[in-house]
């Protein structure tokens, strides 16, 4: 990491060295401002260490997968399965580097960079916070707050036993049944994925259809697709409680039915 002062003045301040901070600061540096980057996580943000990037590897699998099938009897012959621990294997191959080569950039650019979390003490000046052992402050004119989203927080009893998008993305092994939360795009693409790998899912949707912001026709036959890969679907249903068993996770829907 490149050094940086403990108090030092910036032009512009950016939190967050996702897709939208760092192309903020490599042109805000082009155009000759003082900038600095601030990332308390993972150099990159969400999209290449644990987001689309990633994602777009296992799909890659389950198209290269439904391509043969479709193609069966027609030229392609034998059958063709996703070995999730080797495709898992790979995608970390991908991502491993991404969080270091994203730093490397900035310091290659002049680009002064902290890790650590930023507490703002006044309108312009914020103290980071490097894992508890010290702090930088720094000073800025302007600053950009570009941090992204985070999954929301579930309140029901037993819901800290499950996990969010960025460690379904990590798997080492893919569970024989897997109950996903919601029904909006990232859970309908875990869906397709999960189900393509062979495991029985159930989607659980609070509202009444999937994909509410999108046209009705598409999500149509978009249901009927994961209805024909073995996708059960429960519209209107909240999960109340999770519990641990001898044979894995137990959940309770909000009409008194279980799900493993």
């Amino acid at each position: 990491m490149k050094p940086v002062s403990e108090t030092k003045q910036y032009d512009v301040a950016i939190i967050g060295a996702g897709p939208a901070g760092l192309a903020a600061a490599h042109q805000l540096h082009d155009a000759g401002k003082q900038v600095v980057v601030i990332e308390k996580y993972l150099w990159g943000g969400t999209c290449p260490n644990y987001g689309c990037d990633p994602k777009k590897i296992l799909l890659g699998a389950v198209e290269a997968k439904e391509s043969t099938e479709f193609l069966s009897g027609s030229g392609i012959d034998g059958q063709v399965n996703i070995n999730w621990p080797d495709l898992m294997a790979h995608k970390n191959q991908y991502t491993k580097g991404i969080s270091t080569g994203t730093e490397q950039s900035l310091t290659a650019s002049d680009i002064d960079h902290v890790a650590g979390e930023a507490t703002f003490i006044d309108e312009q000046t914020a103290i980071i916070n490097q894992g508890g052992q010290e702090t930088v402050t720094v000073s800025a004119t302007d600053w950009i707050i570009a941090v992204g989203q985070r999954p929301a927080n579930l309140s029901f009893p037993g819901s800290e036993l499950t996990v969010d998008s960025e460690e379904f993305l990590s798997l080492p092994e893919l569970p024989d049944e897997v109950v996903i939360i919601g029904g909006g795009f990232v859970a309908i693409e875990f869906a397709s994925i999960a189900a393509a790998a062979g495991a029985k899912v159930s989607l659980v949707v609070r509202g009444d259809r999937l994909l509410k912001s999108f046209d009705e026709t598409m999500v149509d036959s978009l249901m009927d697709q994961l209805d024909d890969r073995g996708v059960q679907m429960y519209f209107g249903t909240e999960v109340t409680e999770i519990v641990s068993t001898d044979n894995g996770l137990e959940a309770t829907l909000s009409f008194g039915n279980t799900l493993s």
